[in-house]
């Protein structure tokens, strides 16, 4: 590989132990190729367990949750590795792939399975989607 073909990579982080394996390859990644790493974690506060409103309280404290794994994400990256974060909302699998577009990222790197309520038998689902739909390479850690 091309020292220019891996510029940004995108590291989508939900606080597990398998997102935290993508963190420390994203850092390794990055200091092999001198890339950027992207940090994306994704509440997805209105899912089918919870059709119901929640207190704004609830949505507080939540966000509170999401800016502590990013910080722990952001904690683990040397200084001399550029490094950007941002908290979305939405369907992960569709917002993480939406994100890698925008930022034109050539490597997404994973936790083969997250904290979801529902998780599946090999891979997470957000994990599958991922891989399934992305038009750039993706990295699943264990």
């Amino acid at each position: 590989m091309k020292n220019e073909f891996i510029q940004r990579i995108l590291v989508p982080v939900d606080g597990s132990t398998h997102s935290t394996q993508a963190v420390m390859m994203a850092v390794k990644m990055a200091k092999q190729f001198s890339a950027e790493i992207y940090f994306i974690q994704v509440k997805d506060v209105h899912t089918p367990a919870i059709d119901a409103y929640l207190a704004e309280d609830i949505l507080l404290i939540h966000d509170r949750i999401s800016q502590s794994i990013i910080q722990s994400a952001l904690q683990k990256v040397p200084q001399n590795i550029l490094s950007y974060s941002c908290v979305l909302e939405g369907q992960p699998g569709r917002v993480i792939l939406d994100y890698a577009n925008e930022i034109a990222a050539n490597l997404i790197i994973m936790g083969s399975r997250g904290l979801g309520t529902i998780k599946a038998v090999i891979l997470g689902s957000v994990s599958q989607e991922v891989l399934a739909e992305s038009k750039i390479p993706v990295m699943i850690c264990k």
